[in-house]
């Protein structure tokens, strides 16, 4: 990718020209110039493109996204089983029937199961994309990697 030159800018506010300055040495104002790959006023010195690091996080999310699929569906059909076992418990508990406690317990440990499922899902599977999910997208799409890691470089 290559870098942006530092040229001398007119400041916006008080027209003096300032050379390899983030703000003019008068006034105090931000100096931008043109982005040398997408044409757009952006700050002197930035390593990114915005319009690129853009592109890249929405292709990012956009990956994640598709690979979640899977996940949405291993949650639905979990909540599917866990509402079948609660039906299952208010007809044979509820309305009156002498059940033997084996079937109780048969019935209400796919719920509980499936509880803790849609628990971990919620907390670990549809968190942020993972690391390894990740390397995966790095991996066929060098150039907007290249791109968030010199965005997570440079807000350390």
């Amino acid at each position: 990718m290559p870098k942006l030159e530092r040229k001398t800018m007119k400041c916006p506010g008080c027209k003096s020209e300032n050379q390899s300055q983030n703000f003019c040495g008068n006034c105090g104002t931000q100096l931008k110039e043109k982005c040398t790959e997408c044409g757009a006023m952006e700050t002197i010195g930035r390593k990114n493109c915005e319009k690129n690091l853009k592109e890249a996080i929405s292709a990012l999310e956009c990956f994640s996204f598709n690979r979640s699929a899977f996940r949405l569906f291993s949650c639905m059909a979990t909540l599917i089983l866990g509402g079948i076992c609660m039906e299952l418990n208010r007809r044979l508990c509820v309305e009156g029937f002498k059940t033997p406690k084996w079937l109780i317990m048969l019935v209400w440990w796919p719920m509980l199961f499936s509880l803790l499922l849609m628990w971990y899902q919620a907390c670990v599977i549809f968190d942020k994309p993972s690391k390894k999910l990740r390397k995966i997208f790095a991996r066929k799409n060098p150039h907007y990697a290249e791109i968030l890691a010199k965005a997570e470089e440079e807000e350390k």
